[in-house]
């Protein structure tokens, strides 16, 4: 792999590794910072819930109340049904919202009168209902548990009040039943919509439903303990934020907030998978911005880096034609030394490149002149070795010629050229040994 690849890799691998530690820190931060917002949205929602729900039962409880004292005494003692019900009618236009109907039951829980009249209703009793028992039992009006009404069959709450006579006694109790899903009750609460798809709910101690937006859950006990770790801890007086995963499996973030003067909990909650979306968006967006920023920093680097490795390529390709040049051949030493300084001279950049560049041209002049120097060595040499009368010879270990004299080749009468290589005594005794006396093999054995 070439320095300018390695390089522009090292780059792009850094800026990736440096963008994707500040995205992972970028991404951590954002999902605290997304999740607080969300629970504390959550925690707004459920407590201003969760104070509306209470004064709408507060203010249902003063109505029952005040509707339970305009009621005539006397025709409470005698029973009247027949003025008791024009009572009833007459105070059901000043409160509508007991769309369920107003109703008198005697101290053994049976009813006598109610408005709007139902027959059937009439004469049957009610003592097995949760809010009789309940306010004979406290003497004081309550707010019933919620129950399908006997006379329209939908979920209802029934706030009740206390009759009692001139002389303290329990005369039986005035019950006025508000429709549970009405839009004047909390009807509209159960279709509160946190985001998309977030909603909530609210659930008494015995962990019966009371509002839900599937109103196929209302009045039912179906979340099972350890079905929902939040719900089960609102049984136990918790208050507060925090993430759970529904009876349906579902992972939340909710809010528990408990009604006043009930045993009621309200919880606001929303998918995690719906809080989050903003966040696995940024997360794709900030995984796709890393790559697009290291592909960038590749093309980057590597125009950045073929810049600055330019000068570098130019001395590797002069110092590798310097390399290859035959010194033996003057003709293509002169010519290959001429290239070289042509190409040093195309290195221009005035820093480590350059000073190299100019120490190369500098070992190159230098090396010329040894290499003239000793080619003029060589030359003198070859003259004076010529011009010895006398025949030389210069042989191996082998007694195979490497040198010899003009002379030499004359007194063999073969060519130069002819002569390198063989054995002496060859071309000398026509032999294919040397003979005892060879001086050169004795001189060897010495």
């Amino acid at each position: 792999m070439r320095l300018r690849t390695k390089a522009s890799f090292l780059l792009a691998i850094i800026v990736i590794v440096a963008l994707s530690v500040t995205g992972l820190l970028y991404i951590r931060f954002l999902e605290v910072s997304l999740k607080n917002s969300i629970l504390g949205g959550l925690e707004s929602i459920s407590s201003l819930t969760s104070e509306n729900i209470s004064k709408f039962l507060d203010g249902a409880m003063k109505d029952a109340q005040t509707v339970a004292s305009n009621l005539p005494v006397k025709a409470l003692r005698e029973k009247d049904a027949r003025l008791i019900e024009e009572h009833l009618k007459a105070l059901a236009e000043f409160f509508p919202k007991f769309g369920n109907g107003m109703f008198v039951l005697d101290s053994d829980g049976t009813l006598w009168a109610d408005y709007p009249t139902h027959p059937k209703a009439k004469g049957r009793s009610f003592a097995f209902r949760e809010y009789f028992q309940r306010t004979m039992k406290e003497q004081k009006g309550i707010i019933g548990t919620p129950y399908t009404s006997f006379r329209t069959s939908d979920p209802v709450l029934t706030f009740t009040a206390l009759l009692r006579g001139p002389s303290n006694e329990i005369l039986g109790i005035f019950g006025c039943s508000v429709p549970l899903l009405d839009r004047g009750a909390l009807g509209d609460f159960s279709k509160t919509r946190i985001g998309q798809t977030g909603y909530l709910y609210v659930y008494d101690s015995t962990r019966l439903i009371i509002l839900h937006p599937d109103e196929e859950r209302i009045l039912k006990r179906d979340v099972p303990p350890n079905a929902n770790k939040l719900f089960d801890q609102g049984l136990l007086g918790f208050e507060g934020v925090g993430e759970t995963v529904n009876s349906r499996g579902v992972p939340m973030l909710a809010c528990l907030r408990r009604i006043p003067g009930t045993d009621w909990i309200i919880i606001a909650q929303q998918p995690q998978s719906e809080a989050f979306a903003p966040l696995r968006a940024a997360e794709s967006m900030i995984l796709n911005g890393i790559l697009t920023a290291g592909l960038i920093a590749v093309c980057i680097g590597w125009l950045a880096i073929r810049g600055i490795t330019s000068p570098l390529e130019k001395l590797r390709e002069a110092v590798l034609r310097l390399g290859f040049t035959d010194r033996e051949n003057e003709s293509d030493t002169v010519q290959g030394e001429e290239a070289f300084r042509q190409q040093l001279g195309e290195i221009t950049v005035r820093d480590e490149i350059g000073d190299l560049a100019n120490a190369f041209k500098d070992l190159s002049e230098r090396l010329d002149q040894s290499l003239g120097l000793l080619r003029s060595s060589a030359r003198d040499w070859e003259r004076t070795f010529n011009s010895v009368a006398d025949a030389i010879y210069i042989l191996d270990e082998e007694s195979r010629i490497v040198r010899l004299n003009r002379s030499a080749s004359n007194l063999l009468k073969v060519n130069f050229n002819e002569a390198i290589g063989r054995p002496c005594y060859e071309l000398m005794h026509g032999t294919d040994k040397p003979p005892e006396f060879c001086p050169h093999r004795k001189t060897i054995s010495t």
